[in-house]
């Protein structure tokens, strides 16, 4: 009887985990699209498809909109289709600005047409103090992978801008190729030695370490490689740590029946996306020293 409770169990928290992934791929797919979009200077129906704070403003909503509608029922009940819905804008808004970091790191090493005058001695000081947002969403806090504002400000997005080479879609290929790798690896470790969910606190903080190194290179008070090294070097080492403890959280809150497929599938989508710009990130300015010395 024990046996046949804890195969139903089994059973009931794998199907959830695989509708979770199921939707953060497709979401994924969706940021993806809208990545391309920004990257290729398009439009949809005569509205510019262009890294900006109005998909920031958009990422919030939805965010709020999957928080707030994230009742008992939504729970247990699977994927919720207006909420889904709702999700796939998340994807797109967010895939949108996730472009700007793609752009960015191209222009840096010469693949992408545009002004090189955001460089690392302004690339990353303002769009966080100004877009900074911590949102409990299902089971963790989620910051939004907001676009480089002050690239957009210096023309750094502007018209004339494409990246369309074999080789800076190569870069961005090589990114999302070690981002999937850099998840995997830590997901399941989580999945092999459970316990993680117990750093959650010390996640939190380092969500607040990366904010106040922020303000404080606004305010002078640190190097600007200094900011780079904490929240983009950093930040890469933070959400390896966050995907083991969602992945743990996910886990444990499934085998109590705690089946926001949504809200979960948000979350993990969120932990790729910022994995993947601070991928991108480290990976451009690689590619830039190599390209220096030779």
């Amino acid at each position: 009887m024990g046996s046949s409770k804890a195969s139903s169990e089994n059973d009931r928290v794998h199907h959830h985990v695989t509708q979770v992934y199921a939707l953060t791929f497709v979401g994924c797919a969706i940021a993806a699209l809208g990545s391309k979009l920004h990257l290729n200077n398009s439009s949809v129906m005569g509205f510019p498809i262009h890294a900006g704070f109005q998909w920031t403003i958009i990422q919030a909503i939805a965010i709020f909109i999957i928080t707030a509608s994230n009742t008992m029922s939504s729970r247990t009940s699977g994927i919720s289709i207006w909420r889904a819905a709702v999700f796939f804008v998340l994807a797109f808004s967010a895939g949108v600005n996730v472009g700007s970091w793609f752009q960015n790191a191209l222009q840096e090493v010469g693949l992408c047409k545009g002004s090189h005058l955001l460089t690392h001695l302004l690339t990353h000081l303002l769009p966080y103090s100004l877009t900074y947002s911590l949102t409990y969403v299902g089971s963790g806090f989620s910051l939004f992978p907001d676009m480089d504002f002050l690239s957009k400000y210096m023309g750094g997005n502007n018209s004339s801008n494409y990246c369309s080479s074999k080789e800076a879609y190569s870069l961005i290929f090589e990114a999302i190729a070690t981002t999937a790798g850099i998840y995997f690896c830590f997901a399941f470790a989580s999945y092999l030695s459970p316990g993680w969910s117990k750093f959650v606190g010390l996640v939190t903080a380092g969500f607040w370490v990366q904010f106040a190194s922020s303000l404080f290179a606004l305010m002078g008070l640190i190097s600007n490689q200094a900011f780079e090294d904490i929240y983009v070097k950093g930040g890469l080492i933070l959400y390896s740590l966050k995907v083991m403890v969602d992945t743990d959280i996910l886990l444990e809150n499934a085998r109590k029946g705690y089946m926001d497929v949504v809200g979960s599938a948000c979350n993990t989508m969120m932990n790729i996306l910022h994995l993947l710009i601070r991928v991108v990130t480290i990976l451009g300015d690689l590619k830039k020293k190599k390209k220096n010395r030779d």
